[in-house]
């Protein structure tokens, strides 16, 4: 089992390799393709590594700030990361772990079924907010330090941030996002025209960042979701092993969700509202 001190130590000696090698072996489904993939890019090493890291600590602390800030600042200008959309989803799954620990909110497992979208949208922290049916404060801009966090899943927390680094984290997640977009091809998959040529590849990757975000409302609509589902059952025949292990985990995040009544709940001074 990976640990804390391990990833410490393989992030601040830069065996990047040896970190996929290790997250593979405790349970990330890593096959050698993809393995080999994402290996490109040490970024991607770095992001795995530290949404592992969240799930074992409490709290953001010395070294998931540290790690946070290392991807926020290798974001490009045009929110990727190493212009690659594979690298680039693995971050943003990355930070949404991040804020969501700070908010001391447990990552949902029961989304929204996912809605069709006719075009893509380009997701912001209020047009999010919005969209979830949560009015945005009148006293805070959307990127103002008071601004409440949008909600990435089907958790709402009226919390506000305060955390600078936070608040970092949050806008990078966003444009990480809205990054993902273009990589859309005329398949409906997502993937890389240079790196991800074949169909089992473009399957493969698609499935695995479907594996990462599937459940994140700002990644279901800011791109057209339901095509990438629509596009993997096509070709559910043609899978490879891998591939559909990924993808059968990530339709435990797509399947639609009964009718429930929101509940509200009060902690402390802010308010989550979830299904029951």
């Amino acid at each position: 089992m990976i640990s804390v001190p391990q990833i410490d130590r393989l992030f601040h000696t830069q065996r990047f390799d040896q970190l996929l090698d290790s997250l593979a072996s405790n349970g990330l489904e890593l096959c050698p393709r993809l393995r080999l993939r994402l290996a490109q890019h040490p970024t991607a090493a770095i992001a795995l590594g530290l949404r592992r890291l969240v799930e074992l600590t409490w709290g953001p602390n010395s070294l998931v700030r540290e790690m946070t800030q290392a991807l926020i600042d290798a974001q490009h200008h045009d929110g990727s990361y190493d212009r690659d959309p594979l690298t680039t989803a693995t971050v943003a799954a990355a930070l949404a772990r991040v804020v969501q620990q700070s908010l001391d909110l447990p990552a949902p497992h029961t989304p929204h079924a996912p809605r069709t979208p006719t075009s893509h949208h380009t997701y912001t922290p209020a047009s999010h907010t919005a969209a979830c049916g949560l009015a945005p404060s009148p006293h805070s801009h959307p990127h103002s330090p008071n601004a409440s966090l949008a909600p990435l899943t089907t958790h709402t927390s009226t919390q506000t941030i305060t955390d600078p680094l936070i608040i970092q984290a949050r806008d990078a997640y966003y444009r990480a996002i809205n990054a993902l977009a273009p990589y859309q091809n005329q398949h409906d998959l997502l993937a890389d025209p240079t790196d991800d040529r074949t169909l089992d590849d473009q399957l493969l990757v698609s499935t695995f960042m479907l594996y990462l975000l599937a459940d994140h409302q700002p990644f279901r609509g800011a791109l057209n979701f339901a095509g990438i589902l629509s596009a993997i059952e096509q070709h559910e025949k043609r899978l490879t092993s891998s591939t559909e292990r990924l993808w059968l985990m990530a339709r435990l995040h797509t399947a639609p969700q009964r009718a429930a009544t929101p509940r509200r709940i009060t902690h402390g001074t802010y308010h989550v509202t979830r299904k029951t």
